[in-house]
């Protein structure tokens, strides 16, 4: 009885140990909580219970937090991530070099989305039919420091008329929610106002008024874009991580959160469908320049920014004043000389003509540089355009739930093929220390089960170097590129490529390489995914085969063990003697091969054995 006594005993110092032990460590999210504190806990608590699910060892908590409250908490380093509307996701990159790792998709009628934008409204039956006409009106808008509910509409403003429209609109900061601004609107109340799109689909869905009683001013129908909109439609909410946040934890949260389901209760709460790969937010640079508002707010000038910022053109102009005064004191001197000769009046002349026939020649020198410049621009617009589709194509390829994995590789090979022009393209990665054929493009041209070159691809996983080899086959240009998943090369890719389709210019193809480097990140990407599918398979099924001789009784004592009874509570629900359970207890060790109960029921729980 002793001995069964210390036993208990070690076995929950034991167990408080290693809960000490495994205390996880705790993660802070700073959410902008524009609609209220509470409302902000209760629309992003569930998305930091979704990461305490998917990365156990750290304790994510979400912190509701104004512009300013954010602000000083990163200076003092109190969050790991934040998360927040685009305007501020840019002044907080440039103050405390904050960086995003994803982007929030919205979602409206089942369609995903991961832009938005603001729509200008006004009565159907109102006089305003455009911008222009809002002059002197009454304007409803959240606040100035609105991203979509004033910033995004006052450059629509600027850009339609000017300054003086601008000061001529009364403007109303009606605050949140949004829905007041469009039925101050519908009231007569106000004249016009802005909101976020998908204010008034919503309201119209639920009935609140019709369709035809509003009219968007300045309307921009955007292709994919189901929603109203009198704005350019910039990215989603970015979630960013600190710079002080590790970046092993960073590529765990970015990683669960492109996994989250949009069906999931996270992405339900958030009011969104998941998340996506971090967007560009350049216009959301361009806006903020284009408002002069912080971080590109204009500062006073003074002599000395003046001289710093001018001073060639300073120091030109001072010399150009020097000469133009000799240029006069020749002048001068010369109109006394025209009195005395005129030989030396045609000799002037002469060198006058001289002169304008070099400028005009260095004119029209000027003039076929910046042709071939602008020819130049021209074509790296296109193969800016050219990337831009093919990241496009990646992104669905990598979101498309329909596909399993062979399947997405498939498709980020075909996409990198087309991308490059290729030939034939053959992904394979290092399996058993040998190559594996993962993927072809095209997969009509065989063979499709081995490398191109066996030891050019093996030395470019060895080396972890670009391999190239220009005189492959006649007119064929061969390359193969690694690409590395944690501290091993993951994979290679290669390429055979029409040497007379290749690009000439030498940004064109650092672009195309770049872009490459891309598609092989999101191949291994997909591999990894695709090992550890496999591997958790294979895990359940060894968990499932240790308990397959249980008898039905002894699976009765399995499911109550998990439920936390003692021997003596499941003597008491079975209506068995205690001996015959702890007999039962012990067979079901024995069975399944556990040194402890808990790992036993830890394991069945894994497997899906008990509840």
């Amino acid at each position: 009885m002793l001995s069964r006594v210390i036993l208990s005993v070690g076995l929950i110092l034991v167990s408080f140990v290693a809960q000490v032990r495994a205390e996880p460590a705790a993660i802070r999210i700073g959410v902008l909580a524009y609609e209220g504190k509470p409302q902000a806990a209760q629309r992003w608590q569930p998305t930091a219970e979704y990461l305490n699910r998917l990365i156990p060892d750290h304790q994510f908590s979400v912190e509701p937090l104004t512009h300013d409250e954010i602000a000083q908490a990163l200076l003092k380093q109190q969050l790991h991530f934040v998360l927040t509307n685009p305007g501020h996701y840019v002044r907080l990159q440039q103050d405390h070099a904050i960086t995003r790792i994803a982007t929030f998709k919205s979602s409206y009628r089942e369609q995903t989305l991961n832009r938005f934008g603001a729509v200008v409204l006004t009565r159907a039956d109102s006089g305003i039919r455009r911008l222009d006409d809002l002059r002197g009106a009454r304007f409803a808008a959240v606040s100035e420091q609105a991203f979509g509910g004033y910033q995004m509409a006052l450059r629509e403003l600027l850009q339609s008329g000017s300054q003086q429209l601008v000061d001529s609109i009364q403007f109303e900061w009606f605050g949140f929610p949004q829905e007041d601004i469009v039925q101050s609107v519908i009231d007569g109340r106000v004249q016009a106002g802005t909101v976020r799109t998908g204010v008034v689909e919503r309201m119209i869905d639920n009935h609140k008024f019709g369709a035809n009683d509003v009219r968007v001013l300045a309307e921009k129908p955007v292709d994919g874009f189901p929603l109203r909109v009198s704005t350019q439609l910039y990215p989603e909410w970015p979630f960013s991580r600190a710079s002080s946040t590790p970046q092993e934890i960073s590529e765990q949260v970015a990683l669960a959160l492109l996994k989250m389901p949009p069906q999931s209760d996270a992405a339900r709460a958030s009011r969104g469908a998941g998340w996506t790969i971090p967007a560009d937010y350049t216009l959301v640079h361009d806006l903020y320049r284009f408002l002069a508002l912080p971080p590109y707010a204009p500062t006073p000038a003074s002599l000395r920014s003046v001289w710093q910022a001018y001073q060639p053109w300073i120091v030109l102009s001072a010399l150009l004043f020097a000469i133009t005064l000799v240029v006069i004191h020749y002048l001068l001197k010369a109109n006394r000389a025209l009195r005395a000769s005129r030989l030396r009046l045609a000799q002037q002349q002469g060198h006058l003509e001289e002169m304008v026939r070099e400028r005009t020649e260095a004119l029209e020198s000027l003039n076929r540089q910046l042709e071939r410049d602008n020819r130049f621009m021209a074509g790296q617009e296109a193969e800016y355009r050219d990337v831009c589709e093919t990241l496009r194509a990646m992104t669905l390829t990598s979101t498309r739930r329909d596909l399993d994995h062979q399947q997405r590789l498939q498709s980020i090979v075909d996409i990198g093929g087309r991308h490059m022009n290729a030939r034939r393209v053959v992904l394979s990665n290092n399996s058993e220390d040998r190559l594996k054929v993962c993927a072809v493009s095209p997969i009509e041209d065989a063979p499709s089960n081995q490398p191109i070159d066996p030891g050019l691809a093996e030395r470019a996983l060895s080396t972890g170097e670009l391999v190239r080899h220009p005189d492959f086959a006649p007119g064929l240009d061969y390359l193969a590129s690694p690409v590395t998943s944690g501290e091993q090369w993951a994979c290679v890719i290669e390429i055979l490529v029409n040497i007379e389709t290749q690009d000439a210019s030498d940004e064109a193809r650092g672009l195309k390489a770049q872009t490459l480097q891309l598609i092989l990140q999101w191949a291994a990407n997909e591999l990894m995914l695709m090992e550890q599918d496999q591997r958790e398979s294979e895990r359940r099924a060894d968990d499932i085969e240790k308990f397959a001789q249980l008898t039905a009784r002894e699976r009765e004592v399995l499911e109550l063990m998990a439920q936390g009874l003692s021997s003596k509570g499941i003597a008491r629900e079975l209506g068995i003697s205690i001996k015959t359970v702890e007999l039962h207890r012990s067979n079901l060790l024995r069975k399944t091969g556990m040194s402890s109960s808990l790992e036993m029921v830890k394991t069945a729980a894994r497997a899906g054995i008990v509840t």
